[in-house]
This record gives C-alpha cells, structure tokens and sequence, in this order.
C-alpha cells in the first residue's frame, strides 16, 4: 500500500503546490484536502471492519470473515476516480499560474496538505497492522487477507495510475 499512496500523494501535492489558485485554484486545493480526507476515512472503515472480524473471531469463536471490508474498498476505488477526474480539472489550469501565486498557494496550504497526507499514511500503517495481527489467526485468517489486499490492490490503482502519469 505505501508504494501506492506515498507517490499518488506527493503526486497530488505537486499539482496543489504547482498550480492552483482561485476558480477555483483555492477551491481545487480544497477538494485535493477534502479528497485525502475521504480517503482517509474509507482506510479507517476498512481497518475498522477487519477489528471487527478479529474481534468475532477471538470472542464469539466465529469464523473470521472480511467480506465486509472487501465490499468497504469499493468506496476507496470510487475516491480514486475522483482523483483522477479532479486530476484533469488541475492539469489545464496549473500551467496558467504565475510563480508568486504558486508561491503564496503553497503556503497557504501547506500545513493543512501535509496533515491530510500524513493522516493518509497514518490510517493506511494502522490498516497494515491490523491485517497483519488478523494473519496471526490461521490459515483461514490468511486466505482472508490475501482476499482483501487483493481487492485493496484494486482499489488503490486509480491512485497508482496517478503516481504513473
């Protein structure tokens, strides 16, 4: 997961730091911001349904089962075609903005960028560690976590595609 939202964020960061600014330019910022944060949302989702299918696991003795968090990556697969679309609304204008307005964009939005992104690496870390603490409970266990990296894969690759453009 690190090798796919490390470079589709700094990608992401390059084209809010490069070139937006009013339209739009402040309000494409903003949709970058609110966009990580979804992201970020839908990671914890994820994470939290597998907590739950570890919890019914050790407590109620039932098999382990992440089917509800495979279904949860659907969500994160759609925020990253929003990305993409959100891509393509920033390529045309970043060209168009003059260096000092970069300048004054970055700034403006730096600190609140760089909490989005790591927040993002902070919930994708959290999700690693949880499926790793689910793999410790059998073989089924696994099966079930190869499932749902598998689907995380899928998921994350609009975001690669990003990192690749």
């Amino acid at each position: 997961m690190r090798r796919v939202f490390f470079p589709a964020a700094a990608f992401l960061l390059s084209f809010w730091f490069i070139g937006c600014a009013s339209e739009n330019h402040d309000g494409l910022i903003q949709d970058v911001i609110n966009l990580m944060a979804k992201a970020t949302t839908e990671m914890g989702n994820i994470n939290a349904r597998v907590k739950d299918a570890i919890k019914a696991t050790t407590e109620k003795q039932e098999p382990f089962d992440l089917k509800e968090a495979i279904e949860a990556t659907t969500s994160l697969k759609e925020t990253g075609a929003s990305a993409q679309k959100l891509k393509g609304r920033i390529e045309p204008i970043r060209k168009e903005i003059a260096d000092s307005d970069k300048e004054a964009l970055a700034k403006k939005y730096k600190d609140r960028l760089t909490k989005a992104f790591r927040d993002l690496a902070d919930q994708r870390d959290e999700l690693r560690q949880t499926l790793k603490n689910a793999e410790k409970l059998g073989l089924a266990a696994k099966r079930e976590v190869v499932k749902l990296r598998t689907k995380l894969t899928e998921a994350e690759s609009p975001f690669e595609a990003l990192a690749r453009q």
